[in-house]
């Protein structure tokens, strides 16, 4: 009987103490710097397609979206954006290259 009088608080600590984590995990903000470069044989005149759909996805905060052209007749692409996710990975990761917005990744 003495066990089952220690059991039941030991039980609800490590419940609360689950609990709490799941909690943290869920609701603290971690800040992530997505760096891509590619390079293509041809693309449009500019980016701001691609831009506004980057700064459209969940999570990424639109005024760090960075897009520069650099490379041999400037055929390399380089983005640079902050994305806003919890300790769970949500929202989840950007799918640039299954996205469709970009073809040939």
């Amino acid at each position: 009987m003495k066990a089952v009088r220690w059991l039941l608080p030991i039980v609800a600590i490590a419940a609360f103490l689950f609990a709490a984590y799941f909690v943290f995990r869920a609701l603290m903000p971690v800040f992530w710097v997505y760096s891509v470069e590619a390079e293509f044989g041809a693309l449009p005149e500019n980016d701001s397609r691609l831009e506004d759909w980057l700064a459209s996805q969940p999570g990424v905060l639109p005024h760090t979206v960075r897009i520069r052209r650099t490379g041999d007749k400037s055929r390399a692409v380089r983005v640079v954006l902050m994305q806003l996710r919890n300790i769970l990975g949500r929202p989840a990761v950007l799918q640039i290259a299954r996205s469709g917005m970009i073809e040939g990744l």
